[in-house]
């Protein structure tokens, strides 16, 4: 984790490493901007497919929520991430008050080109959030009204999928949600060095950095990461 993976001069050969160790999907997220011009020496450097967060269509909106970015090299970039084959490619919604209004057009183009929506939560942790929390619920039951059918991603923190006239919805909640703790799969690896057993938490992390830099073995730095799993929200 910890900011935009393409710009990493070092990520073809990460990319090259892991997926020699066959470990399974390889996956990675990012904003879509240098995407077209990578994508193709991403597959061939064994990724399987890719995240795109994407809040709105809105150049202009796009523009001010990125600070500078360009919406339309975030769209030319996940036509050619799914042209090379780097799918299925789902694009990261983040669901706010001033992008509640962009949903039904991100909708529509993910339907149009092939992709999978993925609604996420934001997570109110400081009072600066807060004020652009949106309640996902009625949401997710409008979805749900017009579905022509539902699943459960068990391996997947038992979320629910939509399926809408041939688009894909899904609903990432993490907030006093037991649902999303008590299915959990996921350990994160910070940019700086540390195994962070839970996303809802800062307070529980390994250093791996200091002993890999030592030389020692971290098989047991790895393993107090799993031990430290435990439910943020227990029901």
């Amino acid at each position: 984790s910890g900011g935009e993976p393409l710009l990493r001069e070092d990520l073809v050969d990460i990319l090259e490493n892991i997926s020699c160790l066959n470990i399974g999907e390889i996956s990675l997220t990012t904003n879509g901007t240098l995407l077209a011009k990578y994508a193709q020496i991403l597959k061939d450097a064994g990724l399987h497919r890719v995240n795109v967060s994407l809040d709105t269509l809105n150049p202009e909106k796009y523009r001010k929520i990125t600070r500078c970015g360009d919406v339309e090299l975030v769209k030319a970039g996940i036509e050619r991430a799914i042209e090379v084959g780097l799918t299925p490619l789902k694009i990261n919604y983040l669901l706010m008050k001033h992008t509640l209004e962009d949903l039904e057009d991100l909708m529509d183009y993910c339907r149009d080109v092939g992709a999978i929506l993925q609604v996420i939560e934001l997570m109110p942790l400081d009072e600066t959030l807060k004020k652009y929390y949106v309640d996902i619920t009625p949401i997710e039951k409008k979805i749900e009204e017009i579905a022509d059918k539902v699943i459960r991603r068990r391996w997947m923190h038992n979320r629910r999928k939509y399926y809408i006239d041939n688009l894909e919805v899904e609903f990432v909640r993490p907030m006093d949600n037991t649902e999303f703790c008590k299915h959990c799969t996921r350990i994160r690896l910070t940019y700086d060095g540390y195994i962070k057993p839970c996303l809802l938490r800062d307070d529980n992390l390994v250093d791996i950095l200091t002993p890999l830099r030592r030389g020692e073995d971290i098989k047991k730095y790895i393993e107090l990461g799993i031990h430290r799993r435990e439910p943020y929200f227990k029901g």
